[in-house]
């Protein structure tokens, strides 16, 4: 008859800090112990490894375990994290949000300023300038100076064509403000022009009249000759 025996371990310091642990007390405690029958290998539960020692210990964050008596546990899917100890099931693993990346097994870490990245990102290299601005992947990015345009992910600003323009940031050129001024400028100069000129045509044409007028002829003198 084979002698069966407990050997109890330390608890690892971060469960004894974690809320997130969602196996069962009974699971613990066998997470916590090795059953050996004769010196034979240990069968370590799901959501444990057995490690170089031959104890059970539990998968830790960023891991989990949905076999029995493996020898180390999996990692999460680049781009995923878990915050769990002892997790049994990959679907803890969870994508890191948009707009960060994932630093580690277990944290995402916010992208920097003015840049963005899909969800699932795996390095800090996915985090692209925002729309209106520009930088190297992963880096800072700087916003575009007026009349210049810069697309999503861009890392040097491009000119507005001829004849368009765009205020700092922008990440499109529209038809020239500076054009519609100048339209304005010409307008306005024309609406002088032809003010002046009708007051000088106004002037020219009252000179006129006054120094041509019609000629005025003397009256019909009626004579009548008497008769002797």
């Amino acid at each position: 008859m084979s002698r069966v025996r407990m050997l109890c371990g330390r608890c690892p310091r971060e469960v004894f800090l974690s809320l997130a642990i969602t196996v069962s007390f009974s699971d613990h405690l066998k997470a916590a112990s090795v059953v050996q029958h004769g010196g034979g290998d240990a069968a370590c539960p799901q959501g444990t490894y057995v490690d170089p020692g031959g104890r059970c210990s539990w998968c830790r964050e960023g891991t989990f375990q949905d076999e029995v008596g493996a020898r180390k546990c999996k990692e999460c899917r680049p781009g995923t994290v878990s915050r769990e100890i002892a997790a049994v099931s990959p679907m803890v693993c969870k994508n890191c949000p948009a707009g960060t990346y994932a630093a580690s097994l277990s944290t995402c870490l916010q992208c920097p300023m003015n840049t963005n990245s899909p969800p699932g990102a795996v390095t800090i290299r996915e985090c692209l300038p925002h729309p209106g601005y520009y930088g190297q992947p992963g880096g800072v990015a700087i916003a575009c100076a007026a009349n210049f345009y810069c697309v999503e992910g861009t890392s040097v600003p491009t000119p507005c064509p001829p004849g368009m323009t765009a205020a700092p940031a922008a990440s499109a050129c529209a038809p020239g403000v500076e054009n519609v001024v100048l339209f304005d400028w010409v307008f306005a100069l024309v609406w002088v022009a032809l003010f002046l000129s009708g007051a000088i045509w106004m002037g020219a044409y009252k000179m006129l009249k006054t120094c041509y007028h019609a000629p005025v002829y003397p009256k019909t003198i009626h004579i009548h000759i008497m008769r002797a």
